[in-house]
């Protein structure tokens, strides 16, 4: 059973999915490649969000918290 999920009830599925994202991938990711990764961990998961980040156009391309 995946970790978000409590009696069919999806809990933090999403928040889950970008851990996953940052785990697999420790170099500098873009706000735009962590939510297609995490939207694709979803769906690998049997899940049928599409989740998104809320930035400008111009900061899709930055990387998520300057994670590096």
């Amino acid at each position: 059973m995946n970790p978000s999920m409590t009696g069919g009830n999806a809990f933090g599925a999403f928040s889950n999915a970008v851990q996953m994202a940052l785990k697999d991938n420790p170099g500098p990711l873009t706000n735009r490649n962590l939510v297609i990764m995490a939207r694709k961990i979803l769906r690998q998961q049997g899940f049928q969000q599409h989740p998104c980040l809320y930035c400008s156009d111009e900061n899709a391309g930055a990387t998520f918290l300057l994670h590096s």
